[in-house]
């Protein structure tokens, strides 16, 4: 692979360079995706679908009108209600949704954080 021959590996070279320039195409979209800019708007509502119930964050672009599931969060229990606030139980600002079900507490999620498992902390409740 010294570079003597007939160029092959060069043809090699270009085939993973274009690879490569695929994997950071799609990279740079995955990232545009998560990314929520200034001028977007944030809709957070409370889905159910048969017996599978969900938190799902929605984002408008208002510069294009295009609108779109960001992410979901899996409900143990069917939502009745939803609120946002600015401030976690630690007093840190942040993005907080606070999800009433048919389940005994109040389930307080943080939108900032994407794939939770868990609410950051539960209201009430056993």
């Amino acid at each position: 692979s010294s570079g003597s021959g007939s160029g092959s590996g060069s043809d090699k070279g270009s085939d993973k360079d274009s690879a490569s320039d695929d994997d950071d195409d799609d990279a740079a979209s995955d990232l545009s995706d998560v990314r929520i800019r200034p001028t977007d708007a944030l809709l957070c509502v409370g889905r159910t679908e048969d017996d599978f119930a969900s938190l799902e964050v929605h984002v408008y672009e208002t510069d294009t009108g295009n609108m779109y599931v960001h992410h979901d969060v899996p409900l143990p229990s069917y939502p009745l209600c939803v609120a946002h606030g600015d401030i976690g139980a630690d007093g840190e600002p942040g993005n907080y949704v606070a999800v009433g079900t048919f389940d005994e507490g109040i389930e307080v999620w943080n939108m900032d954080v994407l794939n939770a498992l868990e609410p950051s902390f539960v209201l009430g409740g056993r």
